[in-house]
């Protein structure tokens, strides 16, 4: 069987997924397909994480905006 060593990740992510190497018996290939969900799901969060983190800074941004304008 040929083995993909998948790197963790995603990089610059708050808690990135880190696979375990040498997946050689049918249990450890079990462990190997739930090691990649769990990289998906790593990315994923990163994902919702950087989503968040967008919209904090568009919403201030935004009240900055409201404030320069009511200024006037």
């Amino acid at each position: 069987m040929t083995m993909t060593i998948r790197i963790g990740g995603p990089t610059g992510s708050i808690r990135p997924f880190v696979p375990a190497i040498g997946v050689t018996d049918v249990e450890e290939q079990k462990v190997d397909a739930l090691d990649h969900i769990a990289r998906a799901l790593s990315a994923i969060d990163h994902n919702l994480e950087m989503i968040a983190t967008n919209s904090k800074q568009q919403t201030e941004m935004l009240g900055r905006i409201v404030v320069a304008i009511a200024k006037k």
